[in-house]
């Protein structure tokens, strides 16, 4: 069988994805792609293609070509911004005649570990394309920063809309759990996961993740750009997402606020409360999707409309289903106790838990919820049809990919913002990646924020774990077996 070409890669230096093409494209135009194809061929194919959008001026060159072979662990993106045309590891060929051929013997069929082999330049060179959105970097790709501005930092926000939001930020990419989880091929599991964590650990970073996700997917399946998380992680999942999902996060520590304090109250009191907070979370969530409700967007005194039974009319007239996340599940059943529980859970149940239950796989399309530890309780357990629904994964070693940092990744997110001064991070704490005699350590994300912020102004590394050392916590995972 002869060599195949037809997914070598070719892109222009200072350009982004959209000026990245493979040999498909040329057969697609000119009917033929093989060893035949010049380099002047190509250029003249990335030329038409860059003449649309881009105003920089130049011509797409087959004078002075690099033979590249760009490595997929990070996005192409993140390659081609930090892309030098001065590395030595780079061939350069300069003879606009060379065939692909010549350059490539073998052909590149399915080396997919490959982001791009050829990289053309502009005549003139004009000055790089500005890069926006999230870029994935890192030795193994899971982190990300905010293309924008050279100024590192680290994450200063609990939400995902503000982390992304800022240029320079640095922070792990967690959105493979999307993909994991959720894909409806790979996983057709309807359960709704549940993680327990104590406080500092990054649970609401992650919800909010996951309300940024589906708010994205819907600004942008048309355009299927969007800026808030690494194109080919969101592009995974995204083609397999129903369309018109709306995620509706709701935080039980705005119940507490509206919860009296105590053991003994009236069961009106309880009902009160939990109605004045499904008010509240539901104005907010409409609040949130005006862009998607237009005028059927409920006036706040429409009392019905302010149930979540109104919320699923509206929203099920309209042809949208609803993704679920709770945070702080546990936070209001740590705040009252004896009879008020039992009312505050008969509340719950009524006005909201028992619609998820009821709807989970149809209208719910799928949820996650997230709180601390309750001494192994989970609140509303004790009904069936809503344990049947859920799955706490709070102990198996997948759970590491939503909440809590790895060692592996500690030591790739210090890498990446603090460089050669982080070097020894690695050899300065214990921990393991891998379930290790039914164990696995997991760092909080908030602890390990402040040790390399510490790090990224200059503190001596011994110092800082000195003051406040990374000690992870040991989770046991000897219940669960190892997929």
């Amino acid at each position: 069988m002869p060599p195949r070409y037809e997914l070598l890669k070719s892109g222009v230096v200072g350009h982004n994805r959209r000026y990245a093409f493979d040999l498909r494209a040329f057969q697609f135009l000119h009917g033929r792609c093989d060893g035949s194809i010049t380099l002047n061929d190509i250029a003249g194919v990335l030329t038409r293609l860059h003449n649309v959008n881009c105003s920089c001026g130049g011509t797409v060159s087959a004078s002075t070509v690099l033979v590249v072979n760009l490595r997929a662990v990070q996005d192409l993106d993140s390659l081609l911004e930090e892309f030098n045309p001065d590395d030595p590891r780079y061939i350069c060929i300069n003879n606009p005649q060379a065939t692909v051929q010549d350059l490539f013997p073998d052909g590149v069929e399915g080396d997919r570990s490959v982001h791009l082999h050829l990289m053309f330049a502009t005549d003139p060179a004009g000055p790089s394309m500005p890069f926006t959105g999230v870029r994935r970097i890192g030795a193994r790709g899971n982190v990300c920063r905010v293309s924008g501005t050279t100024t590192k930092s680290l994450p200063t926000s609990s939400d995902y809309k503000d982390v992304v939001g800022d240029p320079g930020t640095h922070f792990i990419d967690k959105s493979d759990f999307l993909s994991k989880r959720y894909h409806p091929h790979n996983n057709p599991d309807k359960r709704i996961p549940v993680v327990f964590r104590e406080a500092g650990f990054g649970k609401t970073v992650f919800c909010t993740m996951l309300e940024s996700y589906f708010a994205a997917y819907e600004r942008n399946w048309r355009t299927k750009v969007p800026s808030r998380f690494p194109v080919p992680r969101f592009g995974a999942l995204r083609d397999q997402m129903p369309k018109n999902t709306l995620a509706f996060l709701i935080d039980f520590d705005i119940l507490v606020q509206h919860l009296p304090e105590g053991c003994e109250h009236e069961h009106a009191e309880i009902m009160e409360a939990c109605t004045g907070f499904m008010e509240t979370v539901i104005a907010q969530f409409y609040e949130k999707h005006a862009v998607f409700l237009g005028e059927d967007r409920p006036k706040n005194s429409n009392k019905y409309m302010h149930t979540f039974d109104g919320l699923k009319t509206l929203l099920m007239d309209l042809g949208f289903r609803l993704f679920v996340i709770v945070d702080n599940y546990t936070s209001p059943f740590a705040h009252i106790s004896g009879t008020s529980e039992q009312y505050l859970e008969y509340e719950l149940w009524l006005q909201f838990i028992g619609y998820v239950a009821a709807d989970l796989g149809g209208f719910i399309w799928r949820g996650f919820i997230t709180g601390r530890p309750l001494n192994g309780y989970i609140p509303l357990s004790n009904r069936l049809t809503f344990a049947e629904k859920i799955e706490d994964i709070s102990n198996e070693p997948d759970s590491l990919g939503a909440i809590g940092f790895s060692r592996e990744e500690v030591v790739d997110l210090a890498a990446a913002v603090c460089g050669d001064t982080a070097a020894h991070l690695a050899d300065a704490f214990g921990g393991n990646d891998i379930p290790n005699g039914g164990t696995l350590d997991v760092y909080p994300a908030k602890k390990v924020i402040t040790v390399l912020s510490r790090l990224l102004n200059g503190d001596p590394l011994d110092r800082i774990l000195s003051d406040d050392p990374l000690i992870p916590t040991t989770l046991s995972t000897s219940t669960f077996t190892d997929s």
